[in-house]
């Protein structure tokens, strides 16, 4: 008998859970939306035709002052989740090496941001979307009657943002995607570009028979009102030889009205004339489809001194040894009796003296050559300390395995500048591809965490986390195409100011199969100088590797279909949006390597002459060849000179 009670009890309690699990409650209660992960949410942005995606890359609006029209814009969501995003409308900014860029939604927009409207009448500023679906929404333009004549540039955004709190700072995950919006306004046609100041240097070689190297530093700033790209020359001729181009330039960036960008470029094989002069030239590009007239090329010009010092003072050396070899010899011919040969000493002398000023030469000359035997075949000027890479127990290290995150924290050797050392200061770590020939300020690169707050501002420090970027993903969507080497920089970051990309810490490592190797400089600072902390983890992210690995996508100024519907990686403001958002990217550090778009010619110059690859193995057996004949000779006169007194 109890123990069928027992048994009746056990079925009872059987029915009732699966009573409970069937329930209408319950099953409304599995139907309710999760809410997002926002780490994980995949969404973009598109033109839009009568609720149908189209195939615009941008919006292009021919408009007479007064204007209306109207249009449509699509946000897309690719997760399996609900999400709500904000949409907005904002001016276009040049940033950094003047690249595009969009105002964040705190700075109140002047211009094509004013004149767009996004949502209709009574949009609330944000839309809901379902899990892999898109919403349209209108999108109206109303040019003012008194705006400007000339091009106007702006830009439509989609942003999801997640707040937290690290102790009383507010900090913001913000994933942003924009599109570009060009408005030319009727009327006359100003274009004009300056290219002022021009500033160069030359700096010598320890050969004294080799030619030096010239940095140039100029900028170009847009002074019409037609938005301008450029092909770019610089040429520096010196008082007779042939004249030199730079060894890497790229072509200008989109500048906008009233937009600049600053260049600091290399040109190899300067012959030292004391009077040097460098000329600067951007032949115009316009966009495809463009017609714009009174183009011309825009130069700019400078002056500078180029000294050959070694040969000066080698000739000097020269001289001096000369001038001791005739008083050495007059003085023995003096003392010397009648009748004997007077000069064997001084030329013993003179032969030694000439043998040392051999030797010296040549240990120039391999000096020289030393220097150019370095891992790092590339100078990074903007590069002003190396990077520290450490491993979760706070060791150092120099390589590893591609297929994992490169480290656990990487150190900098640069101090945070004026106004990155607040207290709202973080970093992030980004990879770039070196390339042959193209300067470092125009590589192709892509950030592969997200950013970090750190304690010490002389040491500024990234974590990287499982879950970010590794190197064979980064080298999937850049692949090496230099020495198998790839650099790595750490950028910094404060809020209310864009991302300093003018210096930063950086090192080079070089990939051999499925491992690495770091060849460029490590930043002399210890693994437990700084501590940093990622803000996903602040916001409680998932830290852990994802199970489906990614790839950073190539990053591109142009907002494309394919920008719109790609993976979008966290961007990280420190307390706000506050900041310049790039136009596509789905990070908020923008790329220095932002090209023109739609240009009609390639987007980077391979027309310049090439950097000139001799090496220094020659010197070195001539002089080496020189030596041997030397020694001999001094050899020889010693003995010749005793059998002469015996």
């Amino acid at each position: 008998m109890r123990h069928r009670s027992r048994h009746l009890m056990a079925l009872l309690i059987l029915v009732a859970l699966s009573w409970g699990l069937l329930s209408p409650t319950t099953a409304l209660a599995a139907d309710t939306p999760r809410r997002p992960d926002t780490g994980r949410v995949t969404f973009g942005l598109q033109p839009s035709t009568k609720g149908m995606l189209d195939s615009r890359t941008s919006y292009r609006y021919g408009v007479t002052p007064g204007g209306r029209l109207s249009d449509q814009v699509a946000v897309r969501n690719l997760s399996d989740v609900v999400a709500t995003f904000g949409v907005y409308t904002t001016d276009a900014v040049n940033v950094d090496n003047g690249s595009f860029g969009l105002l964040p939604k705190a700075q109140r927009a002047l211009d094509v941001g004013r004149w767009l409207a996004v949502g209709g009448r009574g949009f609330s500023g944000s839309v809901t979307v379902k899990p892999r679906s898109e919403v349209f929404l209108p999108l109206s333009l109303a040019v003012p009657a008194d705006a400007q004549p000339g091009d106007h540039s702006g830009g439509v955004i989609v942003s999801l943002a997640t707040r937290g709190k690290q102790g009383t700072t507010d900090v913001v995950l913000d994933q942003r995607v924009g599109a570009r919006v060009f408005i030319r306004v009727s009327g006359p046609q100003r274009p004009s570009l300056t290219i002022a100041p021009v500033r160069a240097r030359y700096q010598g070689s320890r050969n004294p028979f080799g030619t030096g190297q010239s940095f140039v530093t100029y900028k170009v700033t847009n002074t019409g009102n037609i938005n301008l790209g450029g092909r770019q020359r610089v040429v520096v001729r010196g008082l007779v030889g042939p004249a030199q181009r730079s060894t890497a330039i790229v072509d200008l960036s989109l500048l906008l009205p009233g937009g600049s960008a600053e260049f600091t470029t290399r040109v190899a094989g300067t012959l030292p004339m004391i009077r040097e002069r460098v000329q600067v030239a951007v032949i115009p590009l316009v966009q495809q489809g463009d017609q714009v007239s009174g183009l011309r090329t825009y130069t700019g010009t400078a002056t500078f001194t180029a000294v050959p010092w070694t040969l000066l003072g080698l000739i000097l050396l020269l001289g001096l040894a000369a001038g001791r070899m005739r008083r050495v010899r007059r003085g023995r011919r003096l003392s010397a009796p009648p009748g004997q040969r007077p000069v064997v000493l001084g030329e013993h002398r003179a032969a030694r003296l000439g043998a040392a000023t051999t030797l010296s030469v040549a240990a120039i000359i391999c000096t020289a050559g030393g220097a150019h035997a370095a891992d790092v075949p590339y100078d990074d000027t903007a590069a002003k300390g190396g990077i520290t890479l450490c491993d979760a127990r706070g060791t150092a290290i120099s390589s590893g395995a591609v297929e994992v995150s490169v480290a656990a924290k990487a150190v900098g050797g640069s101090g945070a500048p004026a106004p990155y050392d607040g207290p709202t200061r973080s970093a992030g770590l980004f990879a770039y591809q070196p390339r042959e020939g193209v300067l470092p300020g125009q590589w192709s690169g892509q950030g592969l965490t997200a950013l970090s707050r750190y304690t010490d501002k002389a040491h500024p420090a990234v974590e990287i986390l499982p879950r970010d970027y590794t190197l064979s993903g980064f080298m999937r969507a850049y692949p090496l195409m230099w020495d198998n080497l790839v650099q790595l920089r750490i950028y910094l970051r404060v809020a209310g100011a864009p991302t300093n990309t003018s210096t930063y810490s950086a090192t080079t490592l070089r990939v051999t199969g499925n491992r690495w190797r770091q060849v460029g400089p490590t930043a002399g600072a210890s693994c437990g100088s700084s501590e940093a902390t990622s803000v996903l983890r602040l916001l409680g992210l998932p830290t852990a590797s994802p199970t489906v690995p990614t790839t950073p996508r190539p990053s591109t100024n142009a907002a494309s279909s394919s920008a719109a519907t790609a993976p979008v990686k966290p961007s990280i403001d420190a307390t706000t949006t506050a900041g310049v958002v790039p136009s596509s990217t789905s990070s908020a550090m923008p790329d220095p390597a932002s090209t023109v778009a739609g240009a009609t010619t390639p987007t980077a110059s391979r027309s310049a002459v090439g950097e000139s690859k001799t090496g220094f193995g020659w010197a070195v057996a001539v002089v080496a060849l020189l030596l041997v004949a030397s020694l001999a000779w001094v050899v020889g006169r010693d003995r010749w000179g005793r059998a002469t007194r015996t």
